[in-house]
Order: C-alpha cells, then structure tokens, then sequence
C-alpha cells in the first residue's frame, strides 16, 4: 500500500505525489495531516485553508475516495498511521523546500524510516525549485533581475493529467478507525463555524484566469497597480492551497496569450515566487532575523497602540485605513497596498516588520511564507534586493497615484464618501471632526525623517 499524502495540494491534476504513485500500481491510501501548528484564533488564513481542505474532500466523496484525516503532534500521527496499517510500502508527497514545511517532512522522513517505510518527495509547488538555479560560482542569487534573466531560459515542467479511473480502481475506501474519526471530527469543528465564504471552485477558478488572459492581460502592466481595478489575475488565493498548480497557470498563459510585454510582465510575476522560494530556502532564519545583518540592530518602536490602530484602520491616513479595514473583514489585499500599508508600519511608525509579517501570516488567506517574509523584508529595507531604506513612501502620494478618484477608500471609508477626489486623500482637521474620522497617527515628514536617522544608525 501506498500513502499518498495532501498537504497544499488540493487538487487531484497535475498533483506530482499522486500520479507517480498510481504508476506504482499500488493501493492508494489518501491521507490529510491536522497539527496543532496550523490551528489559531481568528484566522481568515486559517478558515480559507480549512475550507477549501473541506471542499476538496467533499469533491473526493463525490466520485467515492475520501481523504482519510489524521489530527495531532505530526510525528506521532504518522506513527500510529504506520503502526495500524503495517502493510505500507512508501509514503508519497509533494515536499517543501524551506520553512516549517521542509522540517515536517524532514521528520515524517525519519518516522517512515523508523517503520522501514519508504518516503519520495516531489518538488510540485514551483516552477523552478530553490536549489535548481544559482549563479555560476554556485552561490544563491541575491539580486531577482539577473535570477528571472537566467530563469527565463530554463524548461519549465509540463502540465500532467491525472488517470482518474486508474486513481479511483488503486485508492481505498474510507476505513472506519478511531484514528481517523478523530481526524474528521477536527475537521469539521474548524470549518462548521466559519462565516466568511469562499470561492474555491477549479471551474470558475479556471474561467476566470481564461477571462483574465482574454479580456484584461493586455491591461495588466498599468492597471495591476490600481485597487480599484479589476486589473489581477487574483490567483495567488488557489495557488497556496493549490487548488490550481504553477504549472497549468504558467502553460495556459504560454499556449492562449499571443506574445506581448503584458505577458511577459505577468510572467515575471510568477518568476517572484520562485524568487523569493529560494531566498527562503537559503535563508531559513529570515522570519525571525533580517538577511541584511547591518540592520539587525534597528531601534525599533514597539508600540503596542498605535500597531492596533494601524491594523483597525485608525491611522488617519486614509488609504492606510481602507486597505487595512478591507484586510481586516476579507483576509485579501492587492500588492499595491500591501507594499503601502507596509512601508508605513515599518517606516511611518518604525515598528518592527515581525510584527507586520506575523500579523499577515494568520489573516492573508493567499499567506505563502516565502512571499509574506520576502515582502515584508523588502519594505522595510532589510532583505534580499529590498527597497532601499531612503525609499520611504509618502502615504497621501500613494494614494493620489493610486487611487486617484477616491473610489477605493469611498468603497471602505463610507464616511468619507461625499469628500471631493482631491480632499479624500488627505482631509482637513474640521473635515475630520465633522465626519469622525481620526487625525494623522504621525506626521509623514516628521516620520521620514526619524526613519532615516534609524536606519542610518
């Protein structure tokens, strides 16, 4: 029997650890992990995730092949998994490369080996793995243009189709054990109270990308910066759960869009995946500490009030305040203000960017770690090929760039709806008593320059 284990890879097409286990012509036990790890309070990453686990099993019941859930310390789970079914040869599944991740695997490897159990890994999550490109004297790229310049050349993996009535004859039929009850039962107690719905249907997920490369790829260079266009592929969501892989995003792009520099723009995007993949990889303390060592030593605020007002949208900054606001009730926000809400955390309020990266981490139902820490690090200065720390946006010129007519912080900011475009971006004092809105948490100019003077040292 084989062990053919899900993890962000919820989908049975091109699903690396599957397909090369249907070829061993085997019987397929399919089985999903719940750690305690992964569990938190308030979650909307957390909800999205569980969620969308919820839906893929229930399309797995659909044709009769539920997945078999397991719950607890990961190594003791795999070890009571092993334990009850001795007949197991092997355990497939598609690896991570770095962070958490790559640990887990690391450990369910030696429990396997305890069980004189077979353990394949398979690098599915990317197009080009952390390890698969480096520079010519074999050190890891630092800088992502000369990375994408030599990425670009490679061959990229084909988009694989899964036998799906080989898969259905090799998989076995739920088995009724304790072990698994246990599992299905956590499951259902973290997804039967989430409010928030979400879409994680292939199909409409697939029509939409089709729409995207149709009808607003073209658009893509200039309107992927406005928040209130609809100017995104918004497939990052279905790529961290995947629910879509890498590989049928980068080929249905390649065979259906003419060639253009919309394309190849879009193209560089997914190349920053893989970027910031193996910035990780080689970097596996960057949660916590920063890449470039000269600014470990930052005389960071911690202020635990003003953090609080930034993540309820009370900073007086209003596209700082709608895109947290909208962070807040929908766990999505678009890259543009990502980068804005960022920057001024770090730099306006000079708070330390782990706070920033953690708070992200438990709301963003998109959360990849590599991209949230590669981002955060990039914000605040301290990270592989980061914005240099001069580089200190001015919220209201943002948000006059970007949002020009107001229609972002209007959708967000009800109260501030009736202000004309050039007063929404930056109201007066009675403006804001009037409609009870905050004043500026700091003056930016005030702010820039205490941002300068600490990252100087």
């Amino acid at each position: 029997m084989i062990i053919v284990w899900f993890k962000n890879d919820l989908r049975l097409n091109d699903n690396t650890a599957l397909i090369e286990a249907i070829k061993t012509n085997q019987p397929i036990m399919c089985v999903f992990q719940i750690n305690n790890p992964q569990l938190l309070e308030n979650s909307k990453s957390q909800d999205y995730f569980f969620q969308s686990v919820q839906v893929f099993n229930d399309n797995l019941i659909q044709i009769n092949q539920p997945l078999h859930f397991i719950y607890g310390d990961t190594e003791d789970s795999f070890d009571k998994l092993l334990t009850q079914f001795p007949e197991t040869k092997a355990i497939y599944t598609n690896i991570s490369e770095r962070g958490y991740g790559l640990e887990r695997d690391h450990l369910i490897r030696k429990v396997a080996q305890n069980h004189t159990v077979d353990f394949y890994g398979f690098m599915d999550h990317h197009l080009i793995g952390a390890h698969e490109l480096l520079k010519k004297d074999q050190t890891p790229f630092k800088v992502f243009t000369p990375y994408y310049n030599q990425w670009k050349k490679l061959a990229k993996p084909a988009f694989q189709k899964v036998d799906l009535e080989k898969f259905k004859h090799l998989v076995i039929q739920r088995q009724e054990i304790d072990l698994f009850k246990e599992g299905t039962a956590k499951l259902k107690e973290l997804t039967e109270n989430i409010e928030q719905s979400f879409n994680t249907n292939l199909k409409q997920v697939r029509e939409s990308y089709d729409e995207f490369i149709d009808n607003r790829l073209e658009d893509y260079p200039k309107d992927r910066d406005f928040p209130s266009l609809n100017g995104t592929s918004d497939l990052s969501k279905d790529l961290t759960t995947g629910l879509i892989s890498i590989r049928e995003v980068y080929w249905r792009l390649v065979q259906h869009a003419p060639e253009s520099d919309a394309k190849q723009a879009f193209i560089r995007q997914l190349c920053w995946r893989d970027f910031y993949n193996m910035v990780y990889a080689y970097n596996p303390d960057a949660k916590n500490l920063e890449i470039k060592s000269e600014y470990r030593k930052i005389n960071w605020r911690y202020s635990e009030e003003d953090f609080q007002k930034w993540i309820d949208g009370e900073t007086g900054y209003p596209l700082v305040d709608a895109a947290m606001k909208h962070f807040k009730q929908t766990g999505e926000l678009h890259n543009r203000l990502r980068m804005v809400v960022a920057s001024f955390l770090t730099k306006d309020l000079l708070i330390d960017w782990r706070w920033g990266e953690k708070y992200f981490s438990e709301q963003l139902i998109d959360y990849d770690s590599a991209s949230n820490i590669g981002g955060w690090q990039w914000a605040s200065s301290t990270g592989t090929d980061a914005a240099p720390y001069f580089r200190i946006f001015n919220p209201t010129t943002q948000s006059e760039r970007f949002d020009p007519k107001g229609d972002f912080i209007r959708q967000h900011l009800p109260n501030l709806a009736n202000l004309s475009n050039k007063d929404i971006h930056k109201p007066n004092d009675s403006q804001r008593q009037t409609l009870g809105y905050p004043q500026e948490i700091v003056d930016h100019k005030f702010a820039r320059q205490r941002a300068l003077e600490a990252f100087k040292g």
